[in-house]
């Protein structure tokens, strides 16, 4: 007698394709809808967009609710799971994993950091118990120490992803999908059951102009990697200590190398005592994020290129070889192709860190996908900055962006440079960039060079150079006698 019925057998079937599958991918959806037929709500159907109605989407409540309907159904026929099809077999794993991680979605929301994840392992370990056999031949590790670190993770890794990766543009919406498939690969199952333990070993280079939140792909990476749960409270490590930055452009060559590799006393001037570097305080799965890495002198890109080629480094001034145990993650606003054509980039570094790559969108390409993202932008950083009255400022904030620099403007600082106008706009309700000017004259310059030019085109750019110093469309309007609608529009031309 099969173990599942044909009805049963599509269901968990489909079920072991969403455990796998991208969340952040329009397959996500599909696969609800395939699992639930009519009863999919179509209104709940993108609760990816919306991280807060993940728990209440009644399409993953009802899926949960008809796994549970299965498994219980099946309790009686444990014992017998030695006689089990090897395709019974991975169906039921994948059915007892949907159920599991289900039950522990709340749970997990209630965790500081993974701090008291003990308070709800022995409860998990005795639920498991009563849903896998004892000898269920699974594919991978099927220990409940095991499930509850994977399962962890995956919550860990949705919830990083969104809390650092604002928006609802197209751009935004694949740049989430792109860092899931960094931290667990294209497949999740492949992932849990064989190579969470290798992902280290892959080097993330994120690339992408200034200003535009790379370090907030790294944290979200570096958050979410995998940590092996322990029954020993003793040896639990923390998710918060698993990514250490440095900021490379900040330091010196010699300072750089004490910070990654750590020194012995006596290695330079200056160093009075022995110090760790981040290579060897970065715990097991721990990530060491290295911040504009194009600055690199090429002596420490030697270096680092045999910490990921075999693992190993020394101190300054030691000969005892240490081993790192975590994941390199790099990022630069540089063009490295251009730099090892000129020679400043070692290629075979490149190519050590290039395996995994994640670009980042700029801020005006999110406002050309969504006019709306704008609006997620400035409604979050407000929150960070002043709490409590963010909503009814936020509309302000906006209103005059759109009056002073205009729906086109292209935030050529990007996320950093937009922060900067908030709070501008905060202490003085103004807000000046610091590049236009320069740009708007040499535009300006250019035109009266080559004596190409046409009347509308000095009267636009005339306008956005005077707006560049008096700040305000109304006050450039009074002063060259035009409406100060005629003067944005002037404005918005240069800027096409």
């Amino acid at each position: 007698m099969p173990l599942f019925s044909k009805t049963e057998q599509r269901f968990v079937s489909v079920l072991g394709r969403l455990i796998d599958c991208n969340p952040f991918l329009p397959e996500r959806m599909a696969l609800e809808k395939d699992a639930l037929g009519r009863a999919f709500v179509q209104r709940d159907a993108h609760w990816n967009l919306d991280p807060t109605i993940y728990r209440r989407s009644e399409n993953v409540i009802r899926i949960a609710e008809k796994a549970e309907a299965i498994v219980s159904a099946k309790s009686d026929l444990l014992a017998s799971a030695e006689r089990w099809s090897a395709d019974e077999v991975q169906l039921y794993a994948d059915l007892v994993d949907y159920v599991m991680f289900s039950r522990l979605v709340e749970k997990f929301a209630d965790q500081a950091d993974g701090a008291s994840l003990s308070t709800i392992y022995a409860q998990f370990r005795k639920d498991l118990a009563k849903v896998q056999p004892k000898r269920l031949e699974a594919p991978g590790d099927r220990s409940a120490s095991h499930l509850i670190a994977i399962y962890f993770q995956l919550f860990r890794a949705f919830r990083n992803i969104f809390d650092h990766l604002i928006g609802n543009s197209a751009p935004i919406i694949e740049l989430r999908a792109e860092v899931w498939r960094s931290i667990f690969s294209h497949s999740v199952r492949r992932y849990r059951e064989r190579l969470y333990p290798r992902m280290r070993d892959f080097s993330t280079l994120i690339t992408g102009p200034s200003g535009s939140g790379k370090e907030l792909v790294a944290r979200a990476i570096g958050l979410s990697s995998y940590i092996p749960y322990s029954e020993d409270r003793s040896k639990t490590q923390l998710p918060s200590a698993s990514f250490l930055p440095i900021n490379l452009s900040a330091l010196s060559p010699t300072l750089i190398e004490s910070e990654l590799f750590g020194h012995t006393k006596g290695a330079y001037t200056g160093a009075v005592a022995e110090r760790k570097g981040w290579l060897e305080a970065c715990p097991d799965y721990g990530s060491v994020f290295l911040d504009e890495i194009g600055e690199l002198e090429q002596s420490i890109q030697v270096k680092l290129l045999r910490v990921l080629q075999e693992r190993t480094f020394q101190r300054l001034g030691d000969t005892q070889e240490l081993s790192f145990r975590g994941k390199i993650v790099a990022a630069t606003n540089r063009d490295l192709a251009a730099q090892m054509e000129s020679g400043s980039f070692r290629s075979d570094f490149f190519y050590r860190i290039c395996s995994d790559q994640i670009h980042m969108p700029s801020l005006a390409e999110r406002c050309q996908s969504n006019p709306a993202e704008l609006e997620h932008l400035v409604a979050h950083l407000l929150q960070r900055v002043i709490q409590e009255d963010a909503p009814s400022v936020a509309d302000e904030v906006l209103g005059w962006i759109e009056q002073n620099l205009g729906a086109n403007y292209d935030w050529p600082g990007n996320v950093r440079e937009l922060e900067q106008c908030i709070r501008g706009w905060l202490i003085r309700k103004d807000y000046r960039p610091a590049h236009s000017q320069r740009q708007t004259g040499r535009q300006l310059k250019t035109l009266l060079s080559k004596a190409t030019f046409t009347a509308e085109e000095l009267v636009s750019l005339y306008c956005a150079a005077k707006y560049e110093v008096l700040g305000s469309y109304q006050a450039v309007g009074k002063l060259l006698q035009l409406d100060r609608r005629t003067v944005k529009t002037r404005i918005e031309q240069t800027l096409d």
